[in-house]
C-alpha cells in the first residue's frame, strides 16, 4: 500500500503546482511527499474525533489555488468516513475548481458506516481521481502487503512506467503472486 501511495503522490502531484493534505494523515503520505520538493498545504481537520478535513477547509484550500487533494476515507487514524453529503460536496468542489484527488479508501471494507461511500463510485470523477488501498483485506494476505491503484488512462500509464523503473531489480515471490 505504501508503494501505491508513493506512486500516486509522485506521479499525480507532478501534474499540479500544489497538493493539499489533511493535517492528520497516514505517516506514509508525509514520507512520500518528502522525496521530492513540492509545494504542499496542510488542511485543518475537524476536532470532533473523526479527524477528517472539513468541507469548508477543503473549499478554502481549493479557492486559494490548490487543485490536487490527498484524502483518506475512511481515516487511517479513526476509521471515520465522509458521509453522502460530504462526498457530494467534495465532488462539487473538484468539478468547480477543475481539481483532482488521491483518495485512500483502504479501510473501506472495515468501515463501521453503512454504506461506506466512495467518491470513485461517481462517474464524473473518473478523470479526476486516483483510488488506492489494500487488495483483499481480511483474506489472510495482509503480510504480503498487496495494494492497488485505480486511475484514468493517462495517470495509469505514468504510474506503470514509474513502477517498472522502481521494480526493475526487485522482483520477489510476493510480487509474482500478486500478478
Amino acid at each position: 500500500v505504501q508503494e501505491s501511495r508513493f506512486l500516486a503522490i509522485q506521479v499525480v502531484s507532478a501534474n499540479f503546482d500544489i497538493i493539499g493534505v489533511p493535517a492528520v494523515v497516514h505517516p506514509g503520505v508525509r514520507q512520500a511527499l518528502g522525496v521530492r520538493a513540492r509545494k504542499t498545504v496542510d488542511i485543518p481537520v475537524a476536532s470532533d474525533g473523526r479527524y477528517l478535513a472539513r468541507i469548508d477547509d477543503l473549499a478554502a484550500t481549493m479557492a486559494a489555488g490548490c487543485r490536487l487533494l490527498y484524502l483518506e476515507s475512511p481515516s487511517r487514524l479513526t476509521g471515520a468516513a465522509y458521509d453522502a453529503h460530504e462526498v457530494d460536496a467534495i465532488a462539487d468542489l473538484l468539478l468547480a475548481h477543475d481539481g483532482a484527488v488521491i483518495w485512500d479508501q483502504g479501510l473501506a471494507p472495515w468501515a463501521q458506516t453503512d454504506p461506506c461511500l466512495l467518491l470513485a463510485q461517481r462517474a464524473e470523477m473518473a478523470d479526476r481521481i486516483v483510488v488506492l488501498g489494500e487488495a483483499w483485506p481480511g483474506m489472510g494476505l495482509e503480510s504480503w502487503m498487496i495494494g492497488y491503484i485505480g486511475a484514468n488512462a493517462e495517470w495509469f500509464e505514468q504510474m506503470r512506467s514509474q513502477k517498472q523503473i522502481m521494480a526493475i531489480c526487485t522482483s520477489v515471490a510476493s510480487q509474482y503472486a500478486a500478478v
